[in-house]
């Protein structure tokens, strides 16, 4: 036994004596009795140091076919003054807002997400100290759709363009409601993790004990997103939207305990 393992050892024999005998602070009266210790001060730091542990990490996944689009779509207007360029894109999006209408897109599946008004200088042509010439103003309009009936979802981008939207920036694809695959993706991990853990115990001659830590490191999703470039290069049939699926992820730390077989 090394100088450090029984110093560790008397401290214990002292503390384990002194509560027997009812040493230590305020009076003690009466017989005192002592339950029997399963370990000896030796024993029980052998017990400590004895403990083993295993630390993973592990990861799940689960894929699922989305059911809503959010579409982003809008128009740029241009004019010698603020109020023509706001005259102009007023009347664009108006035109837009009636053809979701007739789409039966209601009012709470339309947000403006975008809205732009400024104006529009020539920088050419000036001399050292002048200041650029106002020639203008743009105003741009930008409106997120909601669309939850995704076998539509081609025929409502085509009467958009057919309606006046001058852009796309983008559709993304989601769940109405993705609690449900985020917890199958976080009940993966786990159990992924336990496996882990039971491969290292085997391996290594244990069993697996007790969960003694159990942390979320990720939890999001990878969705197809349809960019603006690849919008473009869609229309020649703008109808046939492909929507992939959603791939839901979450990680965890484990630390469980080992125990000898």
């Amino acid at each position: 036994m090394d100088l450090t393992r029984s110093a560790l050892a008397a401290s214990l024999l002292v503390i384990v004596t002194s509560a027997s005998t009812g040493c230590g602070y305020g009076d003690v009266t009466g017989p005192t009795t002592t339950a029997p210790s399963k370990y000896t001060p030796a024993a029980l730091l052998d017990k400590i140091q004895s403990v083993a542990k295993v630390s993973v990490s592990a990861e799940g996944r689960i894929s699922k076919a989305p059911d809503i689009a959010y579409l982003r779509t809008g128009v740029k207007t241009l004019g010698v003054t603020a109020a023509e360029a706001m005259a102009a894109n007023r009347s664009a999006m108006n035109s837009i807002f009636l053809a979701l209408e007739t789409a039966s897109i209601p009012d709470a599946d339309l947000q403006t997400s975008h809205f732009l008004l400024q104006p529009d200088y020539d920088y050419n042509n000036r001399r050292p100290g002048e200041a650029p010439r106002l020639v203008g103003y743009t105003s741009s309009n930008e409106l997120t759709v909601t669309v939850r009936n995704l076998s539509q979802l081609g025929t409502i981008i085509d009467t958009l363009i057919n309606a006046g939207s001058q852009s796309f920036s983008g559709i993304t694809f989601a769940l109405d409601d993705d609690n449900p695959a985020r917890n199958e993706a976080r009940k993966q991990a786990v159990e992924a993790a336990s496996a882990q853990a039971a491969l290292y115990a085997d391996a290594t001659g244990h069993r697996v004990g007790s969960l003694l830590s159990l942390s979320e490191v990720k939890n999001y999703v990878s969705a197809p997103k349809m960019t603006a470039g690849r919008f473009a290069a869609a229309q020649v049939d703008a109808t046939r939207v492909a929507e992939g699926e959603l791939t839901f992820y979450a990680s965890v730390d484990a630390v469980f305990e080992l125990i000898p077989k």
